[in-house]
């Protein structure tokens, strides 16, 4: 039984296979020079490729940036010194308000030792020491005056001639006790006198001294409370310096965020001219790739005729004549060029 085979193979015309063949003519020493091969031979140049892709580059830091990074290490516990000294003040003013306490503490047991009754005791304490010794000259000065009124008692008894008489005897007696009348009253009225001035000299000094232990307690609370307000004053000081090492720390991130924001402006400027600089540069390797590819678009646009032909052959009976056959046709269109001519394929 024979059997017939119709191949059709589509013929491009002329004009079109020669610039399809010149499309991957270019194609091919697109490639070899992407590869750093000579465009014609295909062979080594040792030269570096020209079509590789230009590295990506990255923009420096700013220089608000690098200020703003210096800045930062440096202010790194600037604050430190302000809060220290804040706490030392609002030490100060805690011990100066637990002195005013002790010195306010101090003035309750004054005030109240002002308070106490008077001792009548204390009236020895201001009795005359020579109220006796003036006592015992008014008692000689009697003595001597009651001594003389006896000479003249005795001179009257011997003028009447009654001298030992019970007259005279009387107005001895008498006299003695005028005498001892008048020194125990003299002596009375003077210690009276003592008594009631030393009484009113220990009242006034009492009365003094109680005074001066209320103004004194009272000096003592004064004295604790302005200890206590300075205190209190040191304190407030002390966290308003502490506040401001606060505030100095958040004006220096303020001023670093300024810095960095403007800085991160200026990078990202430098930063696109290098991108824009990368992509003209790469606009400038691909440029004949895309004009070649627009060529070859272009090309596929335009209408193109084919011619068909055909033959009939006897297949040969055996599987071997076959395979044959296929790899005559395969070796006519390497000839024909689709394969390379020889040359190793299309981008050999």
């Amino acid at each position: 039984m024979t059997t017939s085979t119709q191949i059709a193979i589509r013929k491009l015309p002329g004009y079109e296979e020669d610039i399809k063949k010149d499309i991957l003519a270019s194609a091919k020493a697109l490639f070899r020079q992407s590869r750093g091969l000579d465009p014609e031979t295909g062979e080594p140049t040792g030269a570096a490729s020209a079509f590789l892709p230009p590295d990506i580059q990255l923009a420096d830091l700013s220089e608000g940036e690098k200020a703003a990074i210096k800045r930062a290490y440096a202010g790194i516990e600037s604050y430190l010194p302000m809060m220290q000294a804040g706490s030392d003040t609002i030490g100060t003013g805690i011990s100066a308000m637990n002195k005013g306490i002790d010195v306010s503490a101090l003035g309750v047991p004054t005030i109240g030792a002002s308070m106490l009754k008077y001792d009548p005791t204390s009236v020895s304490s201001y009795m005359n020491p020579y109220t006796e010794q003036v006592i015992k000259q008014n008692e000689q000065d009697l003595l001597r005056q009651q001594q003389q009124q006896q000479g003249q008692i005795d001179a009257r008894a011997v003028g009447q001639g009654a001298f030992g008489g019970s007259r005279q005897a009387v107005a001895q007696a008498e006299l003695g006790r005028n005498t001892a009348d008048q020194q125990a009253r003299m002596a009375a009225q003077l210690r009276n006198v003592g008594f009631q001035q030393a009484q009113k000299a220990s009242m006034d000094a009492f009365e003094r001294q109680q005074q001066r232990l209320q103004q004194a307690g009272r000096l003592y609370g004064a004295l604790g409370q302005g200890l206590g307000s300075l205190g209190t004053g040191l304190t407030k000081s002390g966290l308003s310096q502490a506040s401001l090492g606060e505030a100095q720390q958040r004006a220096q991130l303020t001023d670093l965020g300024t810095l960095a924001g403007y800085g991160g402006l200026e990078r990202g400027y430098n930063q696109a001219g290098l991108d824009a600089y990368r992509e003209n540069l790469m606009n400038r390797q691909m440029e004949p790739y895309r004009q070649l590819g627009f060529y070859s678009d272009f090309l596929s646009g335009v209408p193109s005729t084919s011619a068909t032909y055909g033959m009939a052959y006897q297949p040969p009976a055996s599987r071997a004549s076959q395979m044959f056959g296929i790899g005559m046709g395969l070796g006519g269109l390497n000839q024909a060029g689709y394969f390379g001519g020889g040359g190793g394929g299309i981008f050999g």
